[in-house]
């Protein structure tokens, strides 16, 4: 069939506005503080959101519907460098919508004033605060791009922990492995470009340590996964390889590959991605 007009329309919007190497050469080098954040106005969200603090960094929560006992914890991707996009946000709106759960998300310290280091570190004591406090069966965490891979690093440092899991995950074209894989022609960003970002986050680490570069990580014993990637994005290949790996650490992985889409398509407003997540609402609350 094609894609949708709208996947065309955005596909081009995105094109224009591509993350280059000398835009990421750029982002990395400006000190802005992006450790406080407001959500846009014209945002509508089934319930109120709220903000608190959780130590020194920004989490933002909403309630469920009053009858849903499930909690969505999500983690933005944006290159490590980039604060959330509306996107971002209607798309927790459309899910609290309609899985009438509530959902919690953090402004984590991001590039180049922080690294993976402090970013980590304040997310793990948000994590470990949660824990305490929420049944985790209950609890479904997923994330996008950075996002994906920063949750998948998370869940594996909390099993190495001996932390309580989440009962499932979803990862929208995670960005798990920071060394480099095939050189892949995407529409949003230019791989050299990612690897910029991607150092930028690791700073002085091994660029294979799992913390940074979590498809080198242990998978065994993590939650049911939802994955989603594009045909036509730089981590398609490195997403087949991160599902092949999960499924032989014993997983249970429903692998969903948008033909001719592109990065993180989930997020956007056009078709494909309103019958995405119709299907990733049925795999949140089956």
């Amino acid at each position: 069939m094609g894609r949708s007009f709208m996947a065309r329309v955005v596909g081009a919007f995105i094109r224009a506005n591509r993350m280059t190497v000398k835009s990421a050469t750029n982002d990395i080098k400006d000190e802005t503080n992006k450790m406080h954040y407001d959500i846009p106005g014209n945002i509508k969200f089934p319930r109120p959101v709220t903000k608190r603090m959780c130590g020194e960094m920004e989490v933002f929560e909403a309630p469920n519907d009053g009858k849903s006992e499930l909690i969505f914890i999500y983690i933005h991707g944006g290159s490590y460098n980039h604060q959330f996009t509306p996107y971002h946000w209607k798309f927790l709106a459309d899910i609290a919508e309609q899985t009438g759960c509530a959902f919690t998300t953090p402004n984590y310290p991001m590039t180049p004033k922080y690294t993976w280091k402090e970013s980590h570190r304040m997310v793990m004591n948000y994590y470990k605060e949660f824990v305490q406090n929420h049944d985790m069966s209950k609890v479904i965490i997923g994330g996008d791009s950075a996002g994906g891979g920063f949750v998948l690093s998370l869940v594996q440092q909390a099993k190495t922990l001996g932390l309580p899991l989440p009962a499932k995950m979803v990862l929208l074209s995670p960005y798990v492995d920071i060394t480099g894989g095939v050189d892949k022609y995407d529409a949003m960003i230019e791989y050299n470009a990612l690897l910029i970002y991607g150092k930028a986050w690791a700073n002085d680490l091994d660029l294979q340590d799992p913390i940074v570069s979590p498809y080198y990580g242990d998978m065994k014993g993590l939650p049911k996964t939802s994955l989603w990637i594009g045909t036509w994005e730089v981590l398609y290949e490195e997403n087949i390889k991160l599902c092949e790996k999960m499924k032989e650490s014993g997983i249970e992985v429903e692998f969903h590959v948008g033909n001719d889409m592109g990065h993180v398509y989930p997020l956007y407003p056009i078709p494909e991605a309103y019958n995405a997540r119709e299907e990733i609402v049925k795999f949140i609350l089956n």
